[in-house]
Order: C-alpha cells, then sequence, then structure tokens
C-alpha cells in the first residue's frame, strides 16, 4: 500500500491551527479556538492527486446513507459523516468532504450511526428492504455476514479504481477471496489506519535505564526480535518494596500476546493459491523459531506483564476496560514497551515524559520489510446486495476516497498523529513505515483459531502439538467460511 504520507504542505498549513482534544477510539481531533466558519470552498487543495475521472452523476437531490458503527459502541468509525464545524479539524475535514460531495454529486449525504450496523443490514437484506448505500462495522462481524451472501463483491460495482492511491491494495488483496472482495478499506475513515499494531516505547526510561535507542537500530536496519527482548529483559523493578513484582511495579513490556508480533515476523498464517484461495501456511520452521524469540520475552513474568495482571488489585472504576487502565500506567513510566495502534495516542496526551514510536521487530535483519497486522475489530465497508444504484455508490465512494486523501489523510495522519502527537524528528519516519506495511489476515478475521494455537505454541513451546490438536477444526472452519464466501 504506497500512499501519498508527505503531504507537508497541507501539514503545515493545518498545525497552527490547534491544540489536543480527548476521543476514546479514534486519536482525538485537534481543536482550536480559532473561527469555525464555513469555509469558501469545499474543494481539496491540489497536493498532486489526480481527480478521478467520473460519469455525471445526479442524484437529483436524494440521500445516500452512509451506515456506521457509532453510539457509544467499542471501535466507533466517527469520521465518517459530521453534520456540522466544530473546530477540530478532523471533523471540519468531513464536513467539508460531505458538502463537496453533496454539491458533486447533487446529493444529500445521510449519515447514520448505529451499535451494530452489520445487524441493521442483515436485517434489511433478508426482508429484502433498503437499510442504506454503504455500511462501515467491524471486520470480525462483516465476515460473517458476507459468507451469508448480504455484501455485494467490489469487483461488480462500477466507477471504483481499487488500484487507486486512496483505496488500500493491501486490504484489497489480502481480504479477497476467490476474486471476490465484500470488504474494503480507504481513506474515507482513518479507523483503520488507526489500528494496526506497532511499538510505543518510553523514552524516559531508555534514558534511566542507559538503553540503547531504539530508532537507531530501525536506522541501522537492525530491529529484530533478539534486541527488542534484550530490551524488554533490561528493565524490572519493585518500585513499592513489596518483593513482589505487580501492577504496581515497572517492566520492560505491557503484552497482549503474541499475534502482533508473530505477524510482524514475517509469519503469515495463510498464503493464497493460483486461484486467490487461502491456504494454511504458518506451519514451518520460520514459525517455530519466532515462536522461540516472541516466547522470550513473552514468558518471562519478570520483565513482561499482561494487561489483566497489571490491573489486579487496583480501582480501574474510572477506565472504559483493563486496556485503558493498563496504557495509563505505560503513561506513568511503568512499563518500557507497548504494543498498540495510533488509535490509543490520545490516552498519552499527558505524559509527564515523552514517548516514541517503531515497527514491529522483524524476524531477523535478512528480513526485508516490516509487517503491521490490523486488529480483526478494525472497520471496513462494506455495500449490501440491497443497493440496487451501483453507478452512483461507486462514484460516491470514489469521489470521497479520492477528496479525503488529500485532505483527512493530512489533517489526522501528516498533523495530529505526525506533527502533534508526535515531537520529535525519528517519529514521523517510523510512522511511514508502519502505514505502508499494513497486513490483512483473512483467517484472523475470520476466527478460524490459528492465533491460539501459535499462542499456546509461545507458551508451551511445542507448536507441533498445539496445531495437531487443533489441525481439523482450523482447516474444517476456513473451508466452511472460503466455500460460502466463493459460492
Amino acid at each position: 500500500m504506497k500512499r501519498l504520507l508527505s503531504i507537508l504542505m497541507a501539514a503545515v498549513m493545518l498545525v497552527s491551527l490547534f491544540s489536543c482534544s480527548r476521543d476514546e477510539d479514534i486519536p482525538a481531533s485537534v481543536t482550536t479556538a480559532a473561527d469555525t466558519a464555513a469555509p469558501e470552498t469545499a474543494e481539496p487543495e491540489n497536493t498532486g492527486t489526480p481527480e478521478p475521472a467520473l460519469p455525471e452523476i445526479d442524484f437529483e437531490g436524494g440521500d445516500f446513507t452512509l451506515l456506521y458503527r457509532g453510539n457509544g459502541a467499542t471501535y466507533t468509525c466517527s469520521d465518517i459523516v459530521v453534520e456540522e464545524q466544530n473546530g477540530e479539524i478532523v471533523n471540519d475535514v468531513v464536513y467539508a468532504r460531505k458538502i463537496a460531495t453533496e454539491e458533486k454529486m447533487k446529493c444529500k449525504v445521510v449519515g447514520v450511526e448505529n451499535e451494530s450496523p452489520a445487524a441493521v443490514v442483515s436485517k434489511a437484506v433478508r426482508s429484502d428492504s433498503y437499510s442504506c448505500d454503504v455500511m462501515f462495522d467491524q471486520m470480525y462481524v462483516q465476515i460473517t455476514h458476507a459468507a451469508d451472501g448480504e455484501y455485494l463483491d467490489f469487483n461488480t460495482i462500477p466507477n471504483i479504481d481499487m488500484n487507486a492511491v486512496y483505496w488500500d491494495s493491501n486490504a484489497a488483496s489480502d481480504l479477497s477471496v476467490g476474486r471476490k472482495l465484500y470488504m474494503a478499506v480507504s481513506d474515507i475513515s482513518m479507523r483503520t489506519t488507526g489500528d494496526a499494531r506497532f511499538i510505543y516505547f518510553n523514552k524516559y526510561l531508555v534514558e534511566q535505564y542507559n538503553l540503547p535507542e531504539p530508532y537507531q537500530y530501525v536506522y541501522e536496519d537492525k530491529w529484530t526480535l533478539e534486541v527488542f527482548s534484550s530490551m524488554v529483559k533490561s528493565i524490572s523493578e519493585d518500585l513499592d518494596g513489596n518483593s513482589k513484582l505487580d501492577g504496581y511495579d515497572r517492566f520492560g513490556l505491557l503484552e497482549e500476546g503474541p499475534t502482533y508480533f508473530i505477524s510482524g515476523a514475517g509469519v503469515k498464517f495463510t498464503e493464497k493459491d493460483d486461484e486467490d484461495i487461502p491456504q494454511i501456511s504458518f506451519m514451518n520452521e520460520r514459525t517455530v523459531k519466532a515462536l522461540e524469540l516472541i516466547g522470550d520475552f513473552l514468558n518471562d513474568e519478570t520483565h513482561a506483564i499482561g494487561y489483566q495482571e497489571a490491573a489486579d488489585g487496583h480501582d480501574t472504576s474510572g477506565f472504559a476496560h483493563v486496556f485503558n487502565y493498563g496504557r495509563s500506567l505505560f503513561a506513568t513510566d511503568h512499563f518500557l514497551f507497548v504494543q498498540n495502534g495510533a488509535g490509543v495516542s490520545n490516552q498519552f496526551t499527558n505524559m509527564e515524559h515523552d514517548y516514541g514510536v517503531v515497527p514491529n521487530p522483524k524476524f531477523d535483519e535478512t528480513q526485508e520489510e516490516y509487517y503491521h497486522l490490523i486488529d480483526a475489530a478494525s472497520c471496513s465497508m462494506s455495500v449490501p446486495t440491497t443497493n440496487t444504484e451501483l453507478d452512483r455508490t461507486g462514484a460516491v465512494l470514489e469521489y470521497m476516497s479520492w477528496y479525503s486523501h488529500d485532505t483527512l489523510v493530512p489533517a489526522y495522519y501528516e498533523t495530529t498523529i505526525k506533527l502533534k502527537r508526535l515531537q520529535d524528528e525519528d517519529a514521523p519516519k517510523m510512522m511511514d513505515i508502519i502505514r505502508d506495511s499494513i497486513r490483512y489476515e483473512i483467517s484472523y478475521i475470520a476466527g478460524v483459531g490459528i492465533e491460539a494455537v501459535l499462542a499456546k505454541g509461545v507458551s508451551s513451546g511445542d507448536l507441533a502439538s498445539a496445531y495437531a490438536k487443533q489441525e481439523k477444526s482450523i482447516n474444517k472452519k476456513l473451508e466452511k467460511i472460503i466455500d460460502k464466501l466463493t459460492d
């Protein structure tokens, strides 16, 4: 997914406008006391991305409805449609996109929030009634409904160019099955970008413990699991002096399991055959060695601690869940590393000390690329089978995706994340690496059980036995979902 990432002119124009605010799921938009009057024009800054050559589309004032995850649900898509400006730059760009689309297509862009958009669409499809033109929900939820035949193949929708820079080509490749694509990702929403897992590190602890600078390892192409493990195992401190290590103390890593480390090491759970059908591919020597390297730090309870263990005995009533609580401990210098996405960076806004970000560590120095797996709970878009206005739907999605590339991306990524949240010259370069190496895994999204086997392989040290116990179940589940998706 090679995108136009360094939209520096737009970022410089935007950065003077704001200071940080809080949002639960997507990194907070940035607030400003500046004039929030309607913009003179809704046209985006021309930064080099040609406008798509679309046919003349005229809705004659009719609605184009986007149903998206919201209303207090987790993993909300809060950047799909807004009805007014409020001084937050991301919000105001989304509003300007709405106005531009309405003018371009002579339509009314309608946003509808719901806690379970896929369920709304499913009910409508089963009764052969209209619910929306396009829907955004969590991928692990969508895939079940896609398998039930409730969504259209994006390859059959006119006026969409999946090869364009504003569509996520990695998602189009990784999420297709049998050359059919029922879930897609574009620059319309930054939700997915916020859910690619990478590594945060505490700069204060790096300095206090006289550790090497993680950035330098990346620049020298030596940021590997072995190096990461050695740094994790450099920190273990009984802060409260009670002679036991728990959530009151200091560790090298706050961990949530091996899945994202394994993917970062270049292990593919499945690989496609010539017919674009996923086949189990993780049972090999590389995976076994990667699990050994990952187990070296995950199984070390004196240097790594899980979220639940970190929360045990603490008052977490002021937090939505133990994950937020655990990350609050990172913000107060309890952990050197924590692995998560840009979507939680708002939780570190008021850290006393600085943090930095680096990619997931590679398997070894011979690994050419970095990899950053998307959370299966992240959102993508689907088009219900009850949508019969496909020419118009494709044109609107194409236009909104294009518009977002030169406006929403710089507002969210270049400014909110790179220039505002990460106050050092190295972090933006790391974010470019991360964004360019996002990976999707259909078996993980479908929940066939591979990640559980890999986790068991890490904890037990015996991947072969862990897989043998689940091999039939995994293959049966994968075969079932593939059969339904390709039918």
